[in-house]
């Protein structure tokens, strides 16, 4: 499976199309100021590039925090990788087929299963109380903005409509929300299995026995996932 998972290469939509279209509003106000200010239209020249520039700038500001979060899950995914080991094949931001522009952190499939997985980059101390999570620092404590074990639940589903789509409609997809540099203080009542460190998930994805793979479905699935089903063996 690390053969097969080395070659792949996952489009992120998450960031791409704002960036193109921050730079490519950016260049064309630029332009526009330029054409203007040539032919000597000074009242336009104040005008008509100010919203092309502004809304390229915004689209360029939404953009960059979404590709740094990418790179970094990216490199998440390739330490995870190695530490997994070559049955299992560990995809960063993976992008469902459904058109929704959120991606997947990370989706690993391997001999134990299939696995969406919510990366939470807090760090300090967590705990949760029935899918509400909260940072806390002493006697205080911060609330998420957004339920992490809700968001995988959701995200797992759209997973799961791809792996049927392909053709592999009783394989089921397991939620992990994933703290790869937090300490969880506190669990109760989360609907979904919560792990802290990358020890700690490779340990779990090894040891889950409850929907096993064959190497030859792991290795359908995930081509099938990354759309390279004409990779050999």
């Amino acid at each position: 499976m690390l053969g097969l998972a080395s070659r792949l290469s996952l489009p992120s939509r998450g960031w791409r199309l704002p960036l193109r279209a921050g730079l490519a509003l950016v260049g064309g106000g630029s332009l526009a100021a330029g054409f203007v200010s040539e032919l000597s239209l000074a009242p336009l020249t104040d005008i008509l590039p100010v919203g092309s520039l502004a809304a390229g700038i915004l689209l360029l500001i939404r953009a960059l925090p979404k590709l740094a979060r990418d790179g970094r899950l990216r490199r998440l995914g390739a330490r995870l990788q190695q530490s997994a080991g070559e049955e299992f094949a560990v995809m960063a931001a993976y992008v469902p087929h459904d058109g929704v522009e959120l991606d997947i952190d990370l989706v690993v499939v391997g001999p134990t299963g299939v696995f969406a997985i919510e990366v939470c980059e807090f760090a300090g101390e967590v705990a949760c109380y029935d899918d509400v999570w909260y940072r806390r620092h002493g006697s205080t404590a911060w609330r998420f903005p957004v339920s992490p074990t809700r968001v995988v639940r959701w995200k797992a589903a759209r997973l799961k409509s791809d792996v049927a789509d392909s053709g592999f409609v009783r394989t089921p997809v397991e939620s992990l929300v994933f703290f790869p540099y937090a300490r969880i203080s506190e669990i109760v009542g989360s609907t979904i299995t919560a792990i802290e460190g990358v020890d700690m998930l490779v340990k779990h994805l090894r040891g889950w026995n409850r929907s096993p793979l064959s190497d030859r479905r792991a290795r359908a699935i995930t081509r099938s996932l990354t759309g390279t089903l004409g990779i050999a063996s």
